[in-house]
């Protein structure tokens, strides 16, 4: 969210990070806490309030850290590496098996240079190709 965060916005005015986690905002000791699981950025009250778009509380409420968020996030970061080392391990083994098929497949040719007399009695070298 930071990353996608306005210019002009009082958040990199202050050089503040928007909070992640849960609202801890309570009305009293025994009341329960506010069900805001995530503090929510609006992109149009990003440039000039600290209020969450979920619950209305303050910035100041919500945690700053989500380990919720960032158990999922490092899960998926790990499996797109995964997802990377298999893709390049098989695609160079793609890239092997298709030379080797194309080297067969193709119709390899020699060409031959040979010295040939031209018209104004010159050597000319001349090319030509022929089927191995």
């Amino acid at each position: 969210m930071s990353s996608a965060m306005l210019k002009n916005s009082v958040w990199a005015a202050m050089n503040y990070t928007p909070p992640r986690g849960r609202c801890n905002h309570k009305t009293s000791l025994v009341s329960p806490a506010c069900p805001c699981l995530r503090f929510m950025l609006h992109p149009v009250k990003a440039a000039s309030s600290f209020e969450c778009d979920g619950c209305g509380h303050h910035a100041s409420f919500h945690s700053l850290e989500n380990p919720a968020e960032d158990a999922i996030r490092q899960k998926w970061s790990e499996e797109e590496a995964q997802a990377k080392e298999q893709q390049a391990a098989v695609g160079a083994n793609k890239k092997r098996k298709m030379l080797a098929q194309n080297s067969v497949k193709d119709d390899e040719r020699i060409v031959v240079l040979d010295d040939v007399e031209g018209r104004d009695g010159n050597l000319v070298r001349a090319s030509r190709s022929k089927k191995s």
